[in-house]
């Protein structure tokens, strides 16, 4: 077992890799063997070891296209949690079932043989031997041929995405995943002082409700080029006549890792500026933020409301978003939700936030009210067959068949959303005696469809670098009051967007917000590619270093 997991660990690795991965596994063995003074029972231990990390980096794969990473040891703590996404895969619940099982025979037929009883001669030296092999995993490790692969995208992404690099990624990724607040730049926060503040505006009179709505894995279909089908007209993202402002998004996450989403939509950060850890931002981030749109309604007022469509352990969403600054944080099991989150329609959040905020009537407080959803996620592959008219006739000759069914699947549930959101629109910004309120609605990351939306030709992106096609989602702001702004951007960050709807409400969200509401105008919708970046070296110099908007 032992040599069949080491192959199936090194056999795709670089040359590099296997400088790194080979000394670790013989490492592994040898520590295990001067541990137990068995070398059978140490060969087993380290084989269920390896094949554990090789469990792990393809489950991981498969769900999230991302690969095993040392930050994962984040997850353990809400693993029961984490892995309620397994319910959408019984094919890898059924494989990871076996393979458990089998392990756990094979460890107590070891243990109950009492294999190798002959005790090692001197263990000591074995554990000398094993610490000298694992001397050359460190020097590579810190210095690779490559350099920082986080020094730039392109190298982040090689390290990221090489399939044959599983046992040696995990390896340096010790080292590489960490996150900080970056440095402060050599222009100084003084400067940034007087680019980013102002004077901050009283709060209006009437505090308008603001209902912000997550669109999981949502794009506007408009933007597919080979979505020539009526059905392709979606109003979601279109512009209406109560809209303040619409357009593009530009997300810092594909297909997956909705919480980076969350994050950046909450404070108004891009998880990308702390290092590669920060794409655990409910775990790496979330208990540094001092500064987010919760807060700043919360001082205003208002009462924080979240209501969650799955587990509320899940990436430790839950003491997240209490760090965020919400008050209370509703989830699956306190909304009497189904377990299974893919089975949560739109419309299904939709009558929790009608029954918790009921549109007629007024409490003695404002309401800021985030509704999240989960049905849009992928697997988009049912069959055809099992999808209503006229999805179930849907065709897309310019695709491949698998790509045209995961985009016949997309467009059914999109009509799910376009017809939640329009009941939303109806209860809080149409109906008789409505309060002020503010609708917003963005996609929080573009779908794989399976992994076909990569290769899918765009169209109405001539304005966004070819870089960010990817990643573009939509937003949409709607109102039922006169907007204090309305605001066109070719594109807009979504770490910007807090700003802009505390700005259409004309509520003040403190230095904080007022200097990212600066940055927004200044660098037209940009954040992190703003065309000045040492306009955004001065920002962060303002927000980390004097504002401490993050620990």
């Amino acid at each position: 077992m032992f040599a069949i997991a080491a192959g199936a660990l090194l056999w795709r690795e670089t040359a590099f890799g296997l400088l790194l991965s080979i000394p670790f596994i013989a490492g592994l063995w040898l520590v295990l063997a001067g541990a137990t003074a068995r070398p059978s029972l140490a060969s087993l231990a380290a084989g269920l070891l390896l094949g554990l990390i090789t469990a792990a980096a393809w489950v991981k794969q498969t769900l999230l296209g991302l690969p095993l990473l040392a930050t994962d040891v984040y997850f353990l703590p809400q693993l029961a949690a984490n892995l309620t996404i397994l319910r959408r895969y019984p094919s890898i619940a059924f494989v990871l079932a076996v393979g458990t099982a089998i392990a756990l025979l094979l460890l107590a037929f070891a243990i109950r043989m009492r294999i190798d009883r002959q005790r090692p001669r001197s263990p000591a030296a074995v554990l000398l031997g094993a610490a000298l092999l694992m001397i050359p995993i460190l020097a590579p490790t810190r210095a690779s041929a490559d350099g920082d692969p986080f020094a730039e995208p392109m190298a982040a992404w090689r390290f990221l995405s090489d399939p044959g690099q599983t046992l040696s990624r995990l390896l340096r990724s010790f080292r590489r995943m960490g996150v900080a607040v970056p440095a402060p730049s050599s222009d100084g926060s003084g400067q940034a002082a007087a680019e980013f503040t102002g004077a901050i505006p009283p709060a209006p009179a009437l505090l308008p409700d603001i209902v912000l709505w997550h669109a999981e894995s949502t794009i506007d279909p408009r933007l597919i080029a080979a979505c020539d089908a009526p059905q392709c007209e979606s109003r979601v993202f279109a512009p209406g006549a109560d809209s303040a402002s619409a357009g593009l998004l530009a997300t810092h996450i594909f297909g997956g890792f909705s919480c980076t989403s969350e994050f950046a939509v909450l404070t108004g950060l891009d998880h990308r500026t702390f290092g590669p850890g920060g794409i655990y931002s409910h775990i790496t981030l979330a208990p540094r933020v001092r500064s987010s749109l919760p807060r700043a309604l919360r001082a205003l007022g208002y009462r924080t409301l979240a209501l969650y469509p799955t587990e509320k352990h899940f990436l430790n969403a839950a003491e997240a978003y209490r760090h965020y600054g919400f008050e209370e944080f509703l989830a699956a099991s306190d909304l009497g939700l189904p377990p299974d989150p893919w089975l949560v329609t739109d419309e299904m959040m939709r009558s929790h936030l009608i029954r918790l905020i009921p549109p007629a009537a007024r409490g003695p407080r404002p309401v800021f009210v985030y509704v999240l959803t989960q049905y849009q996620h992928e697997p988009h592959d049912q069959p055809l067959a099992a999808l209503p008219e006229p999805y179930r006739s849907l065709r897309f000759p310019a695709l491949a068949p698998a790509a045209s069914v995961s985009l016949a699947n997309y467009l059914y549930r999109l009509q799910l959303t376009e017809a939640a959101l329009d009941a939303v629109a109806a209860d809080y910004l149409h109906a008789p005696g409505a309060r002020p309120t503010m609708l917003v609605r963005y996609g929080d990351h573009q779908p794989t469809l399976d992994g076909a939306m990569p290769g899918m030709a765009k169209r109405g992106l001539d304005s966004v670098p070819g870089a960010l096609r990817d990643f573009i989602a939509s937003y949409r702001i709607d109102t039922n009051f006169a907007p204090a702004v309305r605001e066109s951007h070719a594109y807009l960050d979504i770490a910007l967007l807090p700003s802009l709807m505390l700005d259409t409400a004309a509520l003040p969200g403190g230095a904080y917000f007022l200097a990212s509401s600066r940055l927004r105008r200044l660098c037209d919708g940009r954040y992190l590619d703003c065309p000045d970046s040492s306009r955004v070296a001065r920002y962060h110099d303002y927000v980390f270093h004097h504002l401490e908007a993050i620990r």
